[in-house]
Order: C-alpha cells, then structure tokens, then sequence
C-alpha cells in the first residue's frame, strides 16, 4: 500500500496537492525533490543549487501544511504524521545518505572535494546529503 504525502503550500485550499510513494523514505526524499524545486525556481539563473538541511526544515516549516499518511498494515489504516515527524525522518534518511557517500569515499569512488557530487547520480543522492557527508566526514559545511 503506499504511503500519501500531503502538501498544502499556502493558505489557499487550491494549492493542496498529494502524492503516493512507496516507502517512507521515497516520501521524505519526495519533499527534499519539491524542495529542490522551489530552489531551482527562486535561482533559476545559477547553474548549481546548494543548501543544507536546515533550510529544508525551513521549508516544511513555512508551508502552511504539510502531512504524511502512513499505511500500517497490521491495522489497516493510515496513521497520520505531521511537520516534527516528517523532519526526523527527512534527518535520518539524509544522514543515512551522507554515511553511504562517505563509505564511498573511503573505497576510493569519489571524492566531495570543492567540486560536489557531480560524479554521483543525482538520483541516488541528494545534493543536502553531500553537505551533511561534507560536515560528517570533514568537519566542513558547504
């Protein structure tokens, strides 16, 4: 079954959309994509797009709502989670992401650097995963 995230970005009921995902984890990489979005939008005249975690629970915290609803099985219904929720989760799974680029690093992949990630795949991590890797591994905050 999947799990529904819903958004509301302004006060006006309009605006509400929603979407399904899988997973919990594609659900909370499902918000840092519509925040990659909004940021693609606000620069679009910059060729990259930088920030970090903090600025995405900036994010969820300036829509006006934002909600997960999560299939449980064993009872089959969906249990609702809000904004703390929803931003612990996006937390663990970012820092699960910058663990896996530092393993990767130390098998000699790749490396951070002051170039990026543009040698991984965008689509298997998140450019705020690299700037938490970056602080985890380094020390230093892009």
């Amino acid at each position: 079954m999947p799990h529904i995230l819903l958004v509301q970005p302004t006060k006006r009921t309009e605006g509400r959309t929603y979407a399904d995902y899988e997973s919990v984890n594609e659900c909370m990489e499902g918000i840092c994509k519509r925040y990659e979005e909004h940021l693609k939008k606000m620069k679009s005249n910059s060729p990259y797009i930088r920030y970090d975690i903090s600025q995405v629970f900036d994010f969820t915290d300036d829509l006006a709502d934002l909600s997960c609803l999560i299939y449980q099985a064993d009872t089959q219904i969906y249990q609702p989670y809000h904004k703390d929720w929803i931003k612990e989760k996006i937390y663990l799974l970012l820092h699960q992401q910058a663990r896996e680029i530092i393993v990767l690093e130390g098998l000699g992949i790749g490396s951070l650097g002051t170039g990026g990630i543009s040698y991984w795949s965008q689509d298997i991590i998140s450019p705020c995963a690299a700037a938490v890797a970056m602080d985890l591994g380094t020390g230093e905050v892009g």
